[in-house]
């Protein structure tokens, strides 16, 4: 038996698979793009550091109202 057929033959599939890849990507590119923008713009509104959460995890604890 060669094994000449069978790396044609995958070489075949692995060049269909990628070009099928680079395709989707082109057609998904506005969207991915979209994702993108909206998560960085929900993530610059979720700005930790001056969250209730953080303070109470991290800070001290007298400067927290309510601390005892």
């Amino acid at each position: 038996h060669t094994e000449t057929p069978f790396i044609i033959t995958g070489c075949l599939f692995m060049g269909v698979g990628f070009s099928m890849l680079l395709i989707c990507g082109v057609l998904q590119r506005k969207n991915v793009v979209k994702f993108v923008l909206d998560l960085n713009r929900d993530l610059y509104f979720l700005n930790i550091n001056k969250s209730y959460m953080w303070k109470v995890m991290f800070e001290n604890r007298t400067d927290l109202p309510l601390s005892e």
